[in-house]
């Protein structure tokens, strides 16, 4: 993969050629390459969690970008993933739990995409192909 003109340019810093060539490259990744799977997954939440400064210590010292949300502790059913960089600047000596942060519009927790190998099949080609990675 080339992102140079003729005379070897590319118009970005090696910092964003860096970046734009991890994201073409998982083209051809399959799922399973790039995601870990629930049952290894070290940090987990449910709404009634409250978000605190140990939390906040695990997830620096992890590097996480996404926090999976759990319908319950003994659950693997994830209902959420919050985005750890809207936990930037919240105020975590209020001891709010997820649920009444979301609420209050102080995170972003986005819904998990989840596929059936059934609606693989309705999809046709298409849906194979991406349930397959």
């Amino acid at each position: 993969m080339d992102f140079h003109d003729e005379e070897g340019n590319t118009g970005l810093d090696k910092m964003r050629t860096r970046m734009l060539k991890g994201v073409l490259s998982l083209n051809d990744a399959k799922a399973e390459e790039v995601m870990t799977p629930i049952s290894m997954v070290e940090l987990t939440l449910t709404f009634d969690d409250v978000i605190d400064q140990q939390f906040l210590c695990s997830i620096k010292k992890n590097k996480f970008s996404r926090v999976p949300i759990k319908k319950a502790k003994d659950t693997s059913a994830i209902v959420g993933v919050l985005l750890t960089k809207s936990l930037i600047g919240v105020d975590i000596s209020q001891r709010k739990t997820v649920a009444e942060m979301y609420k209050a519009g102080q995170i972003d927790i986005k819904v998990p995409l989840y596929l059936k190998s059934s609606t693989c099949e309705i999809l046709g080609e298409a849906g194979k192909a991406f349930c397959a990675g």
